[in-house]
């Protein structure tokens, strides 16, 4: 495999890093400065639940603070961003596999 061609995996993988790494400092303002949200949700313990439910809405709480708004909207464009590198890499290699 050549150099050039793996420089699209590492990239998306570096950008999966970054977007989880984003979920993970949202989840810990919700622990910490949202106690009382905290504790009504249950605390809950499932970090893929937090990544499907925040991906498409903004909770309540998140909407009064700027921080977290601004967190949510990168870890949005990042995982777009994910998407995107990952359907690139799909197609550059199926298109190298038909040569």
């Amino acid at each position: 495999m050549a150099p050039q061609t793996l420089l699209v995996p590492v990239i998306a993988t570096l950008v999966a890093l970054a977007c989880l790494s984003l979920l993970a400092k949202i989840i810990g303002v919700y622990k910490d400065a949202y106690r009382e949200q905290w504790t009504a949700d249950g605390e809950p313990q499932w970090f893929w639940g937090f990544f499907l439910r925040w991906l498409f809405t903004t909770p309540e709480w998140a909407r009064r603070d700027s921080r977290v708004k601004r967190l949510l909207w990168g870890f949005r464009c990042l995982y777009v961003l994910f998407l995107f590198l990952t359907v690139l890499h799909v197609i550059s290699t199926m298109v190298s596999a038909m040569r």
